[in-house]
């Protein structure tokens, strides 16, 4: 295992130095480049390399393993920057501005996907869930419960990668013009919540909200760890919709229970709030506080270049333009659908 995970790896945590060591220069700072856009970036144009295409396989497994449970363990370090000050600025607002945007989001992607674009109902609401909990995560938990097929998995999440990622640039751009502050009335904390209700990826909320101010990025983080522990009680109504049972009016609900059995709790948004309530009552000698923060940094930075590194433009072309639509037009509700909610709540 371990030699299969080391190239990969190792590639993901010399992108994530050098990301962190291109952040200090004060030209890509005053562009508000910081380390984690400079290491998603850098696997864009990196991944996107026909040469580096060729060698994808090799450095498939590593690169797994660092957008996945590198990308968990840098979130729940996360936790040590937080309070529960910080849970009690987001509250019961930024929940319902979850919620409101999880329950609308999974119905219009399953109305466009099946009314409009005419799209397999299984891939329907893989980008469903992607786009309205936590983008590729909820895709790979969901793709079990719904018995979707592999090449379903791969599209939706190259979409809704894409869009995300679209979502985590524009974001800080509107923000530094000031039309965000304008357009919106929000306030930081506002926009926090309307951050992380929206994007797709918790890596992309990260990226964002720090590249936005610290407060915001706080706020956004907490509200989208929030929206990640509606994963399990939202691949429940998946499973519920589609329950062979549930369509043919049958009594036995075997098959609903066996789709129940897949659904898997978010454990690293538990552990997330652990971290945070050791944090608020414990008293953590700050240079070891200062030493997991660096930790932290190099993982999420690491994880930032997996992800970008592993979305294929070429995939998003192959899969036509019916997918990419559903997708787009998600992500279209997200943005402007998501402040327009959060308008109303805040």
């Amino acid at each position: 295992m371990i030699q299969t995970h080391a190239s990969g790896l190792l590639l993901s945590l010399l992108m994530a130095a050098l990301s962190l060591t291109l952040a200090q220069s004060e030209q890509l700072q005053s562009w508000g480049l910081g380390s984690l856009t400079l290491a998603i970036l850098l696997g864009l144009i990196l991944g996107n390399l026909p040469l580096a295409a060729s060698r994808a396989q090799h450095w498939n497994a590593g690169l797994q393993f660092s957008k996945q449970q590198l990308l968990r363990a840098g979130i729940v370090l996360y936790g040590l920057r937080l309070s529960l000050r910080d849970i009690g600025n987001v509250g019961l607002p930024g929940l319902l501005v979850d919620l409101v945007m999880l329950i609308s989001t999974l119905w219009l992607a399953a109305f466009l996907g099946r009314r409009v674009f005419r799209l397999p109902r299984e891939l329907t609401l893989l980008i469903g869930a992607g786009s309205a909990i936590c983008g590729a995560a909820a895709i790979l938990a969901a793709a079990p419960v719904l018995r979707s097929k592999e090449e379903d998995t791969g599209i939706a999440i190259s979409g809704v990668v894409f869009f995300g990622t679209c979502s985590m640039l524009l974001y800080p751009l509107f923000f530094q013009s000031e039309l965000l502050l304008s357009w919106s009335g929000l306030t930081p904390a506002g926009i926090g919540i309307y951050t992380g209700a929206t994007l797709h990826e918790v890596a992309q909320v990260v990226v964002a909200g720090k590249a936005m101010t610290p407060q915001i990025a706080d706020v956004a983080i907490v509200t989208k760890m929030m929206r990640v522990m509606l994963l399990a009680p939202a691949l429940c109504v998946l499973a519920l919709l589609v329950s062979p049972a549930r369509q043919t009016g049958a009594a036995d609900n075997t098959n609903w229970r066996v789709r129940l059995a897949d659904i898997s709790i978010p454990w690293f948004a538990v552990l997330f709030v652990v971290v945070i309530l050791m944090q608020s009552v414990l008293s953590i000698p700050s240079a070891l506080r200062q030493s997991f923060v660096q930790l932290d940094q190099i993982l999420l930075s690491a994880a930032m270049f997996a992800l970008g590194f592993s979305t294929r433009l070429a995939s998003l072309r192959k899969a036509g333009w019916k997918p990419l639509l559903l997708a787009g037009s998600i992500w279209c509700w997200l943005m402007l659908g998501g402040l327009l909610i959060s308008q109303l709540i805040l």
